[in-house]
């Protein structure tokens, strides 16, 4: 019997450390699973905050496509406009070239008629002045012959009055 005490104390012992060494266990695990689950509760934390930042960024991507979209389109009507505005200005340039180019055309007429008109008046002139002189020579010319009808009357009353 002291022997089956012994043995049993033996066991009694074994399974006392076993169970202490089972209960250290048991709460070394407690332990880790408490720390696994605090863990695990953090990153289905973060998941949530993530999926959030994502939703965000989700929306601020799309309002930033939006703006791009209206940029791009203000960007097409600028662009329009610019082309519309060079044909234009091209247009407006090639008739200031054609205006100025029929302005020298004018001008050069308007030299040569101002030439011509001043070579006739010079003519005019000359042709009045010798009408003048020949209207005068001509009165002159009347005046004598007035002269001379009288004379030729009174010589002619006094003939016929001798």
């Amino acid at each position: 019997m002291r022997e089956q005490a012994k043995s049993n104390r033996k066991v009694q012992n074994q399974l006392t450390q076993e169970t202490t060494k089972l209960e250290k266990e048991r709460d070394k695990f407690s332990l880790e699973a408490a720390k696994a689950n605090s863990n695990l509760m953090q990153m289905i934390e973060e998941v949530k905050l993530k999926k959030n930042l994502i939703g965000e960024l989700k929306k601020e991507n799309i309002d930033c496509e939006a703006k791009l979209k209206t940029q791009q389109n203000l960007y097409e009507a600028v662009r329009s406009d610019r082309n519309l505005y060079s044909k234009n200005l091209i247009e407006a340039q090639d008739e200031v070239s054609e205006l100025k180019r029929k302005f020298k055309i004018a001008s050069h007429q308007i030299s040569q008629l101002k030439d011509e008109i001043e070579s006739k008046d010079t003519a005019l002139t000359a042709t009045q002045h010798e009408l003048a002189i020949a209207k005068k020579d001509s009165d002159k010319t009347k005046e004598e012959m007035n002269n001379q009808k009288k004379l030729n009357d009174q010589l002619r009353g006094t003939n016929q009055k001798l």
